[in-house]
């Protein structure tokens, strides 16, 4: 059981990395279809998903709680 969560922000990359002062190092995160992406077909069963609204938001949760396929 793997459980991912991360933070959406409605900012570009640059607009992030100007408010840090540093270069972030890596593309931030737009979905949990994205961060399930990330596992591939080793994703056997989604427990859980909360994904951020389909209405325009600033700043919201991503989260994930889902299995993977054990390798053979």
């Amino acid at each position: 059981m793997i459980a991912v969560g991360a933070e959406y922000v409605n900012e570009t990359e640059e607009d992030i990395s100007r408010k840090l002062g540093y270069q972030l190092p890596i593309t931030p995160v737009q979905s949990v279809a994205e961060v399930l992406g990330y596992f591939g077909s080793a994703v056997d069963r989604v427990y859980f998903s909360h994904d951020r609204p389909s209405s325009l938001c600033n700043k919201c949760d991503l989260m994930a709680i889902f299995s993977v396929r054990k390798g053979r």
